[in-house]
């Protein structure tokens, strides 16, 4: 009995330090984002400055309508109430469009979750957004393009979280997702994340399902108010 409970200790604490890594890295990805692209702006800025400087004036305006384009199509910025998971989501949508992959937002509204940590619902969604981009980026043959939808459902008192992703069918038992060592990505040691993501949406009382929807496979999470 005391060899099954130090076993049960330190497979807690492996899912722990996945955790922590994952928010991490989340954090990380964040500060590379904003840092980027404060340097983008100054090296914009600089650029203009030059082209006004020798008065190329109507360069500089194709330039700034150029500018101007690009964030209208990647700078839309989703406002879901809870700041944690709105900086995750953009953060997690601005590196999916940087490597190539469409983000598509389906539906999405403003979150109240006061009985769930900040740093939770951030493991909970980031975990699922980052096993989709890593999915996708590991299989370039499928369409490039994850889906985001958010709802709040009156019924339930609560919200539907659904990310989903084309997906190639071979053999998997989908259910087996959430076995802790077992990874839907081809990088090894990377199966901790849906365990985890399992472990805390229960801890909340909410329910999470995988289920595959003609060619792509959907996560879908249901929390509570």
């Amino acid at each position: 009995m005391k060899r099954l409970s130090e076993i049960f200790k330190f497979s807690k604490k492996d899912k722990e330090l996945a955790m922590i890594k994952s928010d991490l890295k989340n954090t990380e990805a964040l500060i590379d984002l904003l840092r980027q692209q404060g340097h983008d702006h100054i090296n914009h800025i600089q650029t203009v400055t030059s082209m006004l400087i020798l008065e190329e004036v109507e360069v500089a305006k194709e330039y700034l309508q150029g500018i101007a384009n690009n964030y209208r199509f990647t700078g839309h910025f989703l406002r879901l109430g809870n700041p944690s998971l709105t900086a995750l989501v953009n953060t997690k949508k601005e590196l999916a469009n940087q490597k190539g992959i469409e983000f598509i937002v389906e539906k999405y509204c403003r979150v109240n979750l006061k009985n769930i940590t900040p740093w939770d619902i951030a493991s909970i969604i980031g975990n699922l957004l980052e096993n989709a981009i890593e999915y996708i980026l590991t299989h370039n043959h499928l369409p490039q393009r994850i889906y985001f939808h958010l709802e709040h459902r009156e019924k339930l008192d609560g919200y539907i979280f659904k990310i989903t992703n084309p997906y190639e069918e071979n053999g998997e038992n989908v259910d087996d997702f959430f076995t802790q060592g077992v990874s839907t990505k081809a990088s090894s040691g990377r199966g901790y994340g849906l365990s985890i993501v399992k472990d805390l949406v229960e801890q909340y009382k909410g329910k999470i399902q995988v289920y595959k929807n003609g060619d792509n496979i959907t996560f879908e999470v249901e929390l509570r108010d």
